[in-house]
């Protein structure tokens, strides 16, 4: 898989499952989300081929804790020694193994389903995070500081990283630039069936809108680079629902 320079400072590692995003300046690389544990080998071959020896990675970055997210973020940290940090909503997940899918009567729904098959085909290693974060919250970068926008309903501590400088939207799965099941470019948020709450998705997906983004850099699809603040309005203003 090789790495894409996407923006000056940003690359992109676009594995079969997952965007993984690199930015830094000089040596000094924050990652954003790690792809699954199956994706480990291409994942360091690309940062290799792309950057070599001379590299540090100081932070990964979760947007949240699905397998297809956080799949290398414990080896990452460990044999990088970089920070770790997520949403604090998210740390049962990330520290703790805690199943995505739901108990009781829903236990046997077609969502629980699908999330406890993914957590057995692609294990995440869990890990306590060094970093909790919240909403509004800074984490210091190479590239410049990233703030962090709480974005609920794919799951409840889902956060995207906010580049305020550069008018850069880490989206993770709040905003997709790539439609699901269909595979082809456009705007979405995250089916139902992969979503805690669709109405929450909804919202923070007009809050991520608001901040008129120059560049969105999703968890899954394309670099949205042209026209990108009128094209995400426009698709969180006709989103049904207040």
């Amino acid at each position: 898989m090789p790495l894409h320079s996407v923006v000056p400072d940003v690359w992109l590692v676009s594995l079969p499952w997952t965007n993984v995003w690199l930015l830094g300046v000089g040596e000094s690389l924050t990652m954003i989300d790690t792809g699954t544990c199956r994706d480990r080998r291409a994942l360091a071959a690309a940062i290799e081929a792309g950057f070599g020896s001379s590299w540090r990675l100081d932070w990964v970055l979760l947007t949240h804790g699905h397998c297809d997210h956080a799949g290398n973020a414990a080896w990452l940290a460990e044999r990088h020694g970089a920070r770790l940090a997520c949403h604090s909503e998210e740390r049962a997940h990330v520290e703790e193994g805690r199943t995505y899918a739901r108990g009781g009567i829903e236990a046997v729904s077609p969502r629980s389903l699908v999330f406890r098959a993914g957590e057995a085909l692609y294990p995440v290693r869990r890990r306590r995070p060094d970093l909790l974060l919240e909403d509004g919250a800074v984490v210091e970068t190479s590239l410049g500081p990233l703030t962090v926008v709480h974005s609920p309903g794919h799951t409840a501590g889902h956060a995207a990283y906010w580049c305020a400088e550069r008018r850069l939207l880490f989206s993770g799965d709040a905003l997709l630039t790539v439609i699901p099941f269909r595979m082809r470019p456009g705007l979405a948020i995250a089916p139902a069936i992969f979503s805690e709450d669709v109405p929450l998705a909804r919202t923070s997906a007009r809050r991520l809108a608001a901040l008129e983004p120059a560049a969105l850099l999703a968890g899954h699809g394309w670099p949205l680079l042209e026209g990108t603040a009128e094209r995400v309005r426009a698709f969180a203003d006709g989103l049904p629902g207040p």
